[in-house]
């Protein structure tokens, strides 16, 4: 919310358990079917405010492990142009004469290893992904190379951290992902083998890309049913951000990253040094270059000079240079899921946490998230829920009273609270978050 993004909404609160009734299964597949819950009811809302049509845009974070550093300006402007790359490699690989049947509109992580989760079902088609857009150097003469793990192995598997796309795509993806989670659950002995869902996500994924490159999209125009069943049934529009310009896992790229102000060329050559990329590759992007200063509100004391975007801590790939929106805490091995910890002051936003969050929440809404302009048309992007004041997260939920689906505001309280009361208790969510002794929020 600091950032500029719409309110969030929060789905499967304190829904781990099955739930036969409500077609919720266990932990990992009740995310799957939490998500497309929310997108259904979201479809058919009656009320505009809660109402998600075809074409908007969706994003879709881990709530547990990932964090925002970019606006969503930004984010807006990346997802469009990687997937209009993506889209021209599509018409240089593919035959495209017939419409819409292959297309990227969904964007997913790319993460550098094929790793069954434990006890998997799923064929991950490790072998049927497509080929990193990275250059084929980026890790010196060993990337792609196995000699050490997957260190310098070009990001090219999916990972479920984040989704970004139009509503109606994203639901039939979800949708073809639940399924598949529900014939396994039928199957003798496999239930307790389908509670990760990263699995059936790379199947999804690797069963279109085996059918893209089966067909290269050449149906005779006789045959248009043929073409259109095939097409529901693999076809998901589904592409991977193999640049890391928007998600960045940090699984199996422990050691890649680091926060730096990019324009800081010492930092940059001394931590490009430590990670064994010299000299340092780090530049400043474009996009990063041309945004506001995010603390100009401030008064005159923060200059652009000093707190512009590339004066600030971000957190950068070292080996790739990418500066994503958004970080994914994926890393689990010798307890580096703990980051979320002691890398939360490193984030440029965390000094002006509380004066940031304040502002956010009663900031009237009258502006969009962003405006392109092509020739003589400009496209306003506008966030969820913008004409709802203040501005809250909110809980996707059953009303108490009518027992009906709807958007509730989060409280604080509730949301941010340890479910350790006792932890809570010693230590409460605010000197964690604000860690400024101020008290709550």
């Amino acid at each position: 919310m600091v950032l500029g993004y719409p309110a969030p909404i929060i789905v499967n609160w304190k829904r781990e358990s099955p739930s036969d009734d409500e077609g919720v299964g266990p932990a990992q597949p009740g995310t799957v079917s939490g998500t497309l819950h929310f997108l259904d009811w979201a479809a058919n809302a009656n009320n505009t405010d809660d109402k998600l049509t075809e074409d908007d845009l969706v994003l879709v974070l881990d709530a547990n492990s990932v964090w925002l550093q970019l606006p969503p300006s930004l984010v807006l402007e990346r997802y469009f142009r990687i997937n209009a790359r993506a889209n021209y490699r599509i018409t240089q690989l593919y035959d495209t004469r017939v419409p819409d049947l292959m297309r990227q509109t969904i964007i997913a992580p790319a993460q550098k290893a094929c790793v069954a989760p434990s006890g998997s079902v799923s064929n991950l088609h490790c072998h049927d992904m497509p080929e990193s857009t990275l250059p084929t150097n980026v890790y010196g003469p060993l990337t792609d190379y196995r000699a050490m793990g997957w260190k310098y192995v070009r990001p090219k598997y999916i990972n479920d951290g984040s989704f970004m796309g139009p509503s109606g795509d994203m639901r039939r993806l979800f949708r073809r992902v639940k399924d598949k989670m529900n014939q396994d659950m039928v199957k003798p002995g496999l239930n307790h083998q389908v509670r990760r869902h990263q699995g059936i996500f790379s199947q999804v994924f690797g069963e279109q890309e085996v059918w893209r490159r089966a067909t290269g999209g050449r149906y005779p125009p006789e045959d248009p049913a043929k073409m259109t069943a095939a097409r529901d049934e693999f076809e998901y529009h589904v592409g991977l951000d193999y640049t890391q310009d928007l998600f960045h896992p940090t699984c199996y790229a422990e050691s890649d990253g680091s926060f730096i102000a990019l324009a800081d060329e010492e930092v940059a050559k001394k931590e490009s040094s430590r990670r064994g990329s010299s000299p340092p590759r780090i530049q400043i992007p474009g996009d990063v270059a041309k945004l506001d200063n995010p603390l100009a509100m401030f008064g005159d004391g923060f200059s652009q000079a000093r707190y512009g975007s590339a004066n600030v801590p971000l957190y950068t790939d070292l080996w790739t240079t990418s500066v994503p929106v958004a970080l994914h805490h994926g890393a689990t091995r010798n307890g580096l899921k703990e980051r979320r910890v002691t890398w939360w002051d490193k984030t440029w936003y965390f000094p002006y946490l509380r004066m940031l969050l304040d502002m956010s929440i009663y900031a009237d809404g009258s502006d969009p998230l962003a405006s392109f302009t092509t020739g003589n048309n400009t496209l306003q992007v506008w966030g969820y829920g913008s004409t709802r004041h203040p501005r809250l997260p909110k809980l996707f939920a059953r009303e108490e009273h009518t027992e009906e689906w709807v958007l509730q505001d989060a409280l604080w309280n509730a949301i941010c609270a340890s479910v350790d009361a006792m932890v809570e208790g010693s230590s409460p969510w605010y000197n964690e978050v604000f860690r400024d002794g101020k008290g709550p929020l």
